[in-house]
């Protein structure tokens, strides 16, 4: 029982769920695309209000750096090294180690992104088509 919230719930893989993630997990799969609105105002962005975009990469910004904070205190917590024939914990820890560079990734581009648009900012609030 816990304190404070709700019972939690522990779940476990059937027989049939550990044959079917195995028959999956020997299937190519397509890498994921990219669909984010904020590319589609980085094409147009010379009709877009600088200052709010500058705005929505700054909460995007704080947004990976929260979230590296947590995937970092999760390393802290114990994933920093797994034994080599210990394929749970290496799976656990490579997909943290996706977690933690996708985050990084994120931050660096979107600090690029704010020096790069600071110069425009007072650039705002134009009409389409100017």
């Amino acid at each position: 029982m816990q304190q404070g919230r709700p019972n939690k719930r522990v779940y476990s893989i059937t027989d049939a769920g550990r044959a079917r993630l195995l028959q999956w997990s020997r299937e190519n799969h397509a890498a994921a695309s990219v669909k984010d609105d904020l590319l589609v105002t980085l094409y147009g962005l010379q009709h877009a209000d600088i200052s709010a975009v500058r705005r929505q990469v700054a909460d995007r910004l704080e947004h990976h750096r929260r979230r590296l904070a947590l995937y970092e205190r999760i390393q802290q917590s114990g994933y920093r090294e797994v034994a080599a024939d210990d394929a749970a914990a290496t799976g656990r820890l490579l997909g943290l180690e996706l977690g933690l560079a996708y985050e990084r990734s994120w931050i660096e581009w979107c600090s690029t992104a704010l020096e790069r648009l600071g110069p425009l900012s007072a650039r705002t609030d134009r009409s389409i088509g100017t």
